[in-house]
Order: structure tokens, then sequence, then C-alpha cells
């Protein structure tokens, strides 16, 4: 696994640090990513093909955070853009490893650092903007499914949440 490589004056990043995680793409359905964050850049890694980077999102341009309050790892970054990125962490090693909190962490600690406001919000239903479109996602516990999955609901994405 090769990280990509970081901006100038960048540390580098550390292999630990990509998670894998499922995101809903431009065309409304789930993809495996990886999701690496440095001092200046958000990266949505390709994990089939080296993780080659996707989409790099500068963190000046992140303006707030929604995460749920349960086990889900569903995390929703908003961007100035107004073409939210949707990710939901998995894979964890070790197993059960929760990710959300840190990810919150590094991102106020670099707002604070460059003396901006991150807003972030805990809800069960999360409000996106999706190319402009408002939707909303929402989280479900499914006894029958192996792995979370994003499915598609009336007014917006449904996370299919494994029971545990």
């Amino acid at each position: 696994m090769r990280p990509p490589r970081p901006c100038l004056g960048s540390p580098p990043p550390l292999p630990n640090q990509v998670s894998p995680a499922l995101q809903i793409n431009r065309c409304n359905k789930s993809r495996d990513r990886a999701i690496l964050i440095t001092d200046q850049h958000l990266y949505k890694l390709e994990p089939r093909k080296q993780y080659r980077v996707m989409r790099s999102l500068p963190l000046s341009t992140v303006t707030g955070v929604s995460v749920t309050n349960g086990q889900d790892q569903l995390v929703v970054f908003h961007t100035c853009s107004h073409n939210d990125l949707v990710v939901c962490f998995h894979k964890m090693q070790p197993a059960g490893d929760n990710r959300v909190g840190e990810l919150v962490g590094v991102l106020a600690d670099h707002c604070k650092a460059t003396r901006r406001e991150l807003e972030v919000r805990v809800s069960d239903c999360i409000q996106i903007s999706l190319r402009g479109k408002r939707r909303l996602v929402a989280v479900q516990t499914r006894p029958d499914a192996a792995a979370p999955d994003f499915g598609k609901s009336r007014d917006g994405f449904v996370l299919y949440w494994p029971h545990s």
C-alpha cells in the first residue's frame, strides 16, 4: 500500500493512517474507497488501484462535519462547494475500532490552528448536499447484513449497518 505523495511542507502520511471507507459517489452508488487526512488535504483513494488519489479536498474547503451517535461510523464532510463527501468507515483493524472521534479531533485541531470554525453536528438523520441537491442520510441496523452498505430511500439514502 503506497499512500499519495504529500504536498510540499506536509509531513509524509503513514500507511496506517489510511482508513477503508464506503462512499456514496456522484451516481448515487456506494463504492469502496479509502480516506487519508494530512495537515492540508483530505484524500479520497482507490484501494483497488494501489491507493491512487481520486480526489484531493483541501481542508480549508471543509466547513463542517456531521456524524451519528451510534457505532455506524458514518461521517459527512460538508464543503463550501455544496458537494459533500459521505463516507462510512469499515473494515477496521482492530475490529470495532472507532475512527470518527479521532477524525473529528484532527479536523478540530486543524481548524483551531488556522483560526477557522468547524461546525460539528451529531444527528440520527444527516442532511447532505450532493451536486447542489439536498438529501438525507439515515442509519438502520439490519440483522442479515454482513457488511455496511448504502441503499436509496425516498428522500435520500440509508446506511444499512450490520446488527452486532
